[in-house]
C-alpha cells in the first residue's frame, strides 16, 4: 500500500501542502492551503490516521475488518458492530428504498465465477468503485442471487448488531465507504479551520472548499445570488467565486467546485465493467456520469443511480 507522503510549498499567495497515500485499494490525494507547514502536516497526519482506521473498518478485503467479519458470520448469527457501520448500513437500506432498488450494496452477492483473489491479484470490484478491476469472466449474475437485497439485512440497537436473513448475502460498501470517508476528512479539515482544500479519493469521490491558490479570480462584474432563509427570496448579490476547476479524466467535461462535492461513476475504463444493474443483473454500460452534491456520501448514491438510468440497453 502506498505510504503517507507530504510536500510543502511556500508560495507567494498562501502556504500549500500536498499529501497522498493508499487506502481502500485506491489512492487519496489532498491539497490544503493557508496554515503554516507544521500545522498542515499535523492535520494531514490526522486525516491519514482516520482514513486508515476507516479502511480497517469498511474494507471488505481487509482481514479482520468489521465488514469482513459481518460477511463471514452474519448469516449464521447476529454480529456485534460499531455505531458507524450500523449507521452506514441503515443509510444504505434507505437508499435502496428511495432509489427503488437501483442502489444496492448486496448486488455483488452470487456473481458467477467470482472469487476472493489471492497473492498479488487485484481485489474483486466494489460497488461504485471506479478504480477496481473486473473479477468475473461472465457479465451475468447467477439466478440464485435474485432474492438477495438489503431488505435481508436486519439491524438492531442496544447493542448494535447485524444479521443476514439469506445465507448467500454479502455486503460491499464500496463507493459508499469512499464517500463516507471523504466526508470524514472534510470534517477534520473544517474543524482545523482549513479554509481552502481539495480532496480526491480514487479520482471519483472529490470534495473542495474555498478557492484554488493562484486561480484566476472570476469577473467581479458577474454576480451570484444566494438563497435567503425566506422562501422565494434571495440575499444580496455577491461576486462570483473562483473555486476549484476539476476535469474528468477522459476530458469529456469540467466542473467548478465551490464548497461542494463531485462524484463520478462509470464502467468505461474497464473491459468487463463492475457496476451491476439490479434490474437486469448484468453489467451496465455507459460513459462516465458525474454529479455535484453537498456531501460525498449522497454523491455516491446519486452518481450510481444516474449512471444506471442513463446506461445503454
Amino acid at each position: 500500500m502506498l505510504p503517507f507522503h507530504f510536500r510543502f510549498q511556500q508560495s507567494a499567495l498562501l502556504p500549500i501542502g500536498y499529501a497522498w497515500f493508499g487506502a481502500m485499494h485506491t489512492r487519496m490525494d489532498l491539497v490544503v492551503a493557508g496554515p503554516a507547514e507544521e500545522l498542515q502536516r499535523e492535520v494531514l497526519l490526522q486525516v491519514h490516521a482516520r482514513v486508515m482506521w476507516l479502511d480497517g473498518l469498511l474494507n471488505r478485503f481487509a482481514a479482520g475488518s468489521e465488514v469482513a467479519k459481518v460477511n463471514a458470520m452474519a448469516a449464521s448469527d447476529a454480529v456485534a458492530i460499531g455505531s458507524e457501520l450500523y449507521d452506514l448500513l441503515g443509510y444504505a437500506q434507505q437508499a435502496y428504498e428511495k432509489t427503488e432498488g437501483l442502489f444496492d450494496i448486496t448486488i455483488q452477492s452470487g456473481m458467477e465465477t467470482g472469487h476472493r483473489p489471492a497473492g498479488g491479484e487485484k481485489p474483486r470490484p466494489e460497488t461504485g468503485h471506479t478504480d477496481a478491476a473486473p473479477y468475473a469472466s461472465s457479465n451475468t449474475l447467477s439466478n440464485h442471487a435474485l432474492p438477495l437485497n438489503p431488505r435481508a439485512i436486519v439491524l438492531t440497537k442496544n447493542p448494535y448488531r447485524v444479521r443476514f436473513l439469506h445465507p448467500g448475502l454479502q455486503i460491499d460498501l464500496g463507493g459508499l465507504a469512499k464517500g463516507y470517508t471523504v466526508d470524514q476528512v472534510r470534517k477534520i479539515l473544517d474543524d482545523a479551520q482549513v479554509r481552502h482544500y481539495l480532496i480526491s479519493f480514487g479520482n471519483s469521490s472529490i470534495a473542495a472548499k474555498g478557492d484554488r491558490p493562484g486561480a484566476p479570480q472570476a469577473d467581479p462584474s458577474v454576480k451570484t445570488r444566494t438563497e435567503s432563509p425566506d422562501p422565494g427570496s434571495y440575499a444580496e448579490d455577491a461576486p462570483a467565486r473562483a473555486g476549484w476547476h476539476i476535469a474528468l479524466r477522459n476530458g469529456s467535461a469540467g466542473f467548478r467546485l465551490i464548497d461542494e462535492c463531485l462524484t463520478v461513476s462509470g464502467n468505461e475504463t474497464q473491459p468487463g465493467g463492475h457496476i451491476i444493474d439490479p434490474r437486469t443483473r448484468t453489467v451496465a454500460h455507459n460513459r462516465l456520469y458525474a454529479v455535484k452534491t453537498a456531501t460525498a456520501l449522497e454523491g455516491e448514491v446519486q452518481s450510481t443511480v444516474g449512471f444506471l438510468l442513463n446506461a445503454e440497453r
